[in-house]
């Protein structure tokens, strides 16, 4: 398995400054384009078929990005 840095890593909980639920997890993916849209909703329908658990996704694009097309895969 491959390990790169910004695509599904798991955070630590001594990185993240918000307060969570002591259950939550924290992911974080960079991906800005159709193939990363595409690689984080086979993810996200991965973990929901083995725990359909709410899911709670924050996100952030820079203008020059397509934000509406790279949702459309992830949103239904």
């Amino acid at each position: 398995r491959i390990a790169w840095k910004g695509r599904f890593e798991k955070m630590q909980p001594e990185r993240i400054t918000m307060q969570m639920h002591p259950k939550s997890e924290f992911w974080f993916d960079g991906g800005h384009n159709a193939e990363g849209a595409s690689a984080i909703a086979a993810q996200l329908q991965e973990w929901a078929a083995q725990d359909p658990k709410p899911l709670q996704v924050i996100f952030a694009m820079k203008g020059d990005k397509n934000a509406a097309a790279f949702l459309a895969q992830i949103v239904p």
